[in-house]
């Protein structure tokens, strides 16, 4: 818990903040599972302890970085803006309620069952999914979680990244 005190007081002094509500924390809690599942599984292939990663959000006005990695003493904290989760969540809202593209999903989605299998696969086995989408249309809900999920571990997986390559 040290290292993450540092990392939060070093943020300040740069004029940026970790965001450390409980929303955030339920969205964290699962990338961190999902990350530190990841590492567990590399065994002796990398050496990094999952104890020593942690994924956290950050505010910072302007959009300088999307994410960033950071090291405080053992700790590598990958860090997320909080801004940019609110862009990508915007977009995929807007874009999957325009009426066009939520036909098309309909169709695809009443052709194909892979968006019911998504579903059992991702959410309700508790898998490294957060449901972020809370639409009434299950099959919207569903696709438009799976697409914003994949945008978010593109971002942390990225970062991870960098600590695994130096």
């Amino acid at each position: 818990m040290g290292d993450f005190k540092e990392f939060k007081d070093k943020l300040e002094l740069s004029g940026r903040k970790v965001i450390d509500d409980e929303s955030i924390r339920k969205k964290t809690d699962t990338w961190n599972n999902c990350i530190k599942s990841y590492i567990s599984n590399f065994g002796d292939r990398i050496q990094l302890d999952p104890a020593n990663v942690e994924i956290v959000v950050v505010e910072e006005e302007n959009l300088d970085c999307n994410a960033f990695v950071q090291k405080v003493g053992k700790t590598y904290f990958i860090a997320i803006n909080k801004y940019i989760l609110s862009f990508y969540h915007d977009r995929i809202q807007h874009f999957f309620l325009k009426s066009d593209n939520y036909i098309r999903l309909k169709l695809f989605s009443e052709q194909t069952k892979s968006v019911a299998d998504m579903n059992e696969l991702f959410f309700k086995k508790g898998g490294p999914y957060y449901s972020f989408f809370k639409s009434p249309d299950l099959k919207y809900n569903i696709f438009a979680n799976i697409v914003y999920n994949n945008i978010l571990y593109l971002i942390i997986f990225h970062e991870f990244g960098h600590i695994i390559t130096g």
